[in-house]
């Protein structure tokens, strides 16, 4: 067989199994009988042992050769197991997997490595190419995303509904607003009666700021400070949107039924 592989043109692995199978049985023959004469040493060692007069020295010597002779033979019986697998393998017909040598060519000295080239005239925006944009988000991820139930100031309804301050991110990037614009109502799949009441009540709330933001020539801050003075009131709007879109109505902030006045393409846009 040896002589076989060595006269071949072609690569070892393109020979057939007929044609290798011989060899393999050689020299599976071969270590079984090396494996089997080391065994007959270590039995006759071993005898011989025994019939010595002391029990201590016989003990003794008993187990150096043990000691000794087990672990060496270890390796010729775990390859005679594997090589025994492999020739039933070949019996049987079963594909036997070859490992496959993959060669990467290092880069050359000549090379110019990427972090020794300078900057491109071409590449003055690859800074901001190489910053990986946010994956939108998916449907699955935000069914289920549900406004607070009450709040404690106009500020935090606000930031929540455009994810601002302490609710950036959340539930997506651009709030319960970006879920609106990119999912519309499918978004809200789920929701109570009551929750529906609650975001209607909520997203007229949000129309009514706006109005009161373009009212003061887009002072956001000067206008959520005017409506949370409102929204604290004990006796009156009481943290509740309910009581928050009765007073806008009011103040003409919201329109209540067809939208007139000023306020009309606020309430028409898209909050």
């Amino acid at each position: 067989m040896r002589a076989e592989l060595a006269s071949a043109d072609s690569s070892l692995l393109d020979h057939s199994v007929e044609s290798v199978l011989p060899g393999v049985h050689q020299y599976l023959s071969s270590i079984h009988t090396e494996v089997r004469a080391t065994r007959t040493d270590l039995t006759s060692l071993t005898q011989k042992v025994a019939d010595c007069s002391d029990s201590k020295i016989r003990k003794v010597v008993k187990e150096a050769v043990q000691d000794s002779l087990g672990p060496a033979l270890q390796p010729y019986s775990s390859l005679a197991n594997s090589l025994n697998v492999m020739a039933a393998s070949l019996r049987s017909g079963l594909q036997v997997q070859t490992a496959t040598a993959i060669i990467v060519n290092p880069p050359s000295v000549e090379q110019e490595s990427p972090s020794d080239q300078g900057p491109r005239e071409d590449d003055d925006d690859a800074g901001d190419a190489a910053t990986p944009s946010s994956a939108p988000p998916l449907l699955r991820d935000v069914v289920g995303s549900r406004p607070k139930p009450t709040y404690v100031s106009i500020h935090e309804l606000y930031n929540e509904f455009y994810g601002l301050g302490e609710f950036e991110g959340k539930p997506v990037a651009g709030g319960l607003a970006k879920l609106d614009e990119l999912f519309k109502t499918k978004w809200r799949q789920g929701f109570s009666g009551g929750q529906k009441k609650e975001w209607s009540r909520l997203t007229q709330t949000i129309v009514g700021i706006n109005a009161h933001i373009v009212e003061l020539g887009g002072d956001k801050g000067k206008a959520l400070d005017n409506l949370n003075v409102v929204f604290q009131e004990k006796l009156g709007v009481n943290h509740t949107t309910s009581k928050m879109v009765k007073h806008m109505q009011e103040s003409g902030l919201l329109v209540k039924g067809t939208p007139r006045g000023r306020y009309a393409a606020a309430n028409r846009s898209a909050v």
